[in-house]
């Protein structure tokens, strides 16, 4: 929960990027280009831990060119309504914004680059990506395997785990700071909420009970997102 200050910045936000930043989920994006999505929800939505999946997703893209793929997500994502205005009103509060995603780090960077693109707004020194890395080799072809750096591979446990390939939770947790809110729409999300002073569960058609019961907040997009953070960050 909340701790001091730190390098002048008030607080830290941590936010999803799947069906919260953006729309959709980017790697069933990648799949509908590749002829693979199929392969790809099957695997989302299996039993196993998540952590598996995320390895298995990745094989479906060994040997495919790294800037293909992102230029796919480059070209295919749609930013929920509202997030720009949000993003904006939590620079000028002047908080540290954590962008905690399951999809790949690669991935979650050319969000930002789009983000900026479309909205002007250059998230600079204010975010931070804490992500599953896509290991690609010296041709920029993908290999079809994952890396989790040492320092972000531990696991803190709550009784809904789900084996992340990266603790939401631990995140929030080594690098929360000041107020500390997070912002998600799925099952992992809700390991960030339980970390944070303040929460906002964004509605999509899948939202999972835990996340309703975990969640300080409820809203639509971030348009409702916004008026609430006015109301917590003054």
């Amino acid at each position: 929960m909340s701790q001091g200050s730190r390098d002048g910045f008030r607080g830290s936000v941590f936010i999803d990027l799947d069906q919260t930043i953006i729309e959709d989920r980017a790697i069933q994006l990648i799949g509908r280009v590749l002829g693979s999505e199929d392969l790809i929800v099957k695997t989302l939505t299996s039993r196993e831990p998540e952590y598996i999946r995320s390895q298995k997703i990745a094989s479906l893209l060994k040997g495919q060119d790294i800037n293909f793929v992102l230029n796919i997500v480059y070209n295919t994502i749609r930013f929920r309504r509202g997030v720009d205005e949000f993003t904006d009103y939590l620079i000028k509060n002047n908080f540290v914004i954590n962008i905690v995603t399951l999809t790949y780090k690669q991935i979650a960077e050319t969000v930002i680059r789009r983000f900026k693109n479309d909205f002007g707004i250059d998230l600079g020194g204010y975010v931070r990506i804490h992500a599953p890395i896509l290991e690609v080799d010296k041709g920029n072809k993908i290999t079809g395997r994952i890396i989790v750096p040492a320092e972000l591979s531990a696991r803190l446990k709550v009784p809904f785990c789900i084996k992340c390939s990266l603790c939401k939770r631990f995140i929030v947790r080594i690098e929360g700071f000041g107020e500390i809110l997070s912002v998600g729409d799925a099952k992992p999300d809700t390991c960030m909420f339980i970390e944070s002073d303040h929460s906002i569960l964004i509605l999509t058609s899948s939202t999972p009970k835990i996340a309703l019961f975990n969640s300080s907040y409820i809203a639509k997009d971030f348009v409702d997102a916004l008026e609430i953070l006015r109301r917590i960050i003054k």
